[in-house]
C-alpha cells in the first residue's frame, strides 16, 4: 500500500447517521434500531422554544406620577422563530428608583403585514435591593389578549433590551435605537 492511498483514506469523511431532523424515518444506532417517535418527541418540543432579535427605535416620555418616572414607546422589526419576518410594538412603564416596584409592560409581536395573530408578552422585572428595578433584564409570559393562532398560547422567557448610546430611561424625553433579544418557551 503506498503512502498516499492510506492519507486519502484517513481524509476521508465517515457518513454518519443524524438524528435530527428524520422524523419519518428510521435511525440506525450501535444498539440496534430506533423508531422515530422517541426523536420526533424530542423534536417537537425543541420546536417550542421562542427566540427572536428584533431592533428598532424607542421613545421615552416623562410620567407624572409618585410611583412612575417614564413611560417608553418601542417599534420594531426583527426575526422571531414565532414569525420569521415580525413587527413588534409595546409600552413600557419604568417606576422611579427606590419605589420598590418593577418595571412593567405589554410587548405585541405579529408577523410583517398579518395583524390578525398577535403574540402578546406581558413583561416584568426584578427589583434589587435598593429597590430599583431593572430596565434591560425583564421577564416575559404570554398575555391573554393574544390573538390569532396565539389566541390559547402559554409560554414564559426573558427579554434583554440593550439600548445603545441612551442617556438614561429616567430622563424627560429621550429617543434613539434599541436591540432586543427574546428566549423562551412557546406553546400554541
Amino acid at each position: 500500500m503506498s503512502r498516499n492511498s492510506h492519507s486519502s483514506r484517513r481524509r476521508r469523511v465517515a457518513l454518519r447517521p443524524a438524528v435530527e431532523g428524520m422524523e419519518s424515518r428510521l435511525v440506525l444506532s450501535a444498539a440496534g434500531v430506533v423508531h422515530t417517535s422517541v426523536i420526533h418527541h424530542a423534536h417537537h418540543a425543541a420546536s417550542n422554544r421562542l427566540t427572536g432579535k428584533v431592533s428598532g427605535t424607542f421613545e421615552s416620555l416623562s410620567a407624572s406620577s409618585d410611583v412612575w418616572a417614564s413611560t417608553v414607546r418601542i417599534q420594531g422589526n426583527g426575526q422571531t422563530t414565532a414569525a420569521r419576518r415580525s413587527v413588534l410594538a409595546g409600552i413600557i412603564d419604568v417606576p422611579n428608583a427606590g419605589t420598590g416596584v418593577p418595571t412593567l409592560g405589554l410587548l405585541s409581536i405579529a408577523p410583517t403585514g398579518n395583524t390578525n395573530d398577535q403574540l402578546r408578552l406581558r413583561i416584568w422585572s426584578s427589583v434589587d435591593a435598593t429597590g430599583t428595578p431593572t430596565t434591560s433584564n425583564l421577564n416575559w409570559s404570554v398575555d391573554p389578549s393574544s390573538t390569532g393562532i396565539y389566541q390559547n398560547a402559554a409560554g414564559q422567557g426573558t427579554v434583554r433590551i440593550v439600548y445603545p448610546r441612551a442617556r438614561g430611561l429616567h430622563a424627560e424625553s429621550v429617543g434613539g435605537r434599541f436591540t432586543m433579544n427574546l428566549k423562551g418557551t412557546l406553546t400554541k
